[in-house]
């Protein structure tokens, strides 16, 4: 069951499209290369703008975005995915340094799932857990 299991998850993994929102080029490349070596998918933008501009052009699976970035924080953005109506099921995964309890709160009020960042195994257990669902 290992090999032939593993491979067949991986297939199901390519179909799934991840939006990723980073403003550091050097995480952004390491997240995306992280998620593509499980399959996925990965489209990369630099800020909450450009994040809400290509969910308006184009489909994906699941979004996968910083807090902590300029000009539009990832916070700020799911907030305006979750009062979109065609986009506010769309799961939504945060990730940000650890600095309280208001961050955390807020993405679980507004649905969303929140990782330390940093934490890329847990980042990659919660994506395949979300995607599977779907």
């Amino acid at each position: 069951m290992g090999t032939d299991s593993h491979i067949n998850l991986k297939e199901r993994r390519v179909s799934k499209k991840i939006l990723l929102a980073e403003d550091e080029p050097d995480v952004r490349d390491v997240v995306v290369e992280l998620l593509e070596a499980e399959g996925y998918e990965v489209v990369a933008v630099g800020n909450g703008f450009e994040l809400l501009d290509r969910l308006a052009v184009e489909r994906f699976d699941l979004v996968v975005t910083d807090n902590d970035m300029p000009r539009m924080s990832g916070l700020a953005a799911l907030e305006q995915i979750r009062e979109d109506e065609v986009l506010r099921d769309l799961p939504v995964i945060v990730y940000t340094t650890p600095r309280g309890e208001l961050v955390w709160e807020h993405v679980a009020m507004l649905n969303g799932v929140l990782v330390e960042k940093g934490s890329h195994g847990n980042l990659l257990e919660i994506v395949a857990t979300l995607l599977l669902s779907k």
